[in-house]
């Protein structure tokens, strides 16, 4: 099934991003190699501070957070987000 573009109603950016971020890896020793790749272009200032706690302002409030990196969490959305903002910085 194939939409026009009056019916697409903003899937299209879901699906291009779908397709750009969705890997599938044969072993475990390829996920482990891209994962290796990934993490060594942060800053080793960033990766101290991953899984550690501390606050954040949120609106007028201070609120406890927890830093994760993009492994820390499952494959999906919040990992594509994660990768997203740091390819843009």
């Amino acid at each position: 099934v194939e939409l026009d573009s009056t019916q697409m109603d903003g899937q299209e950016d879901d699906t291009m991003l779908e397709e750009v971020t969705s890997f599938e890896f044969k072993t475990k020793e390829e996920f482990e190699a891209y994962r290796d790749d990934i993490i060594s272009q942060i800053p080793k200032s960033v990766r101290k501070r991953f899984r550690h706690g501390g606050f954040s302002k949120w609106g007028k409030d201070w609120l406890p957070v927890i830093e994760l990196g993009p492994f820390d969490v499952e494959p999906g959305p919040v990992r594509d987000m994660w990768m997203d903002m740091f390819h843009n910085t």
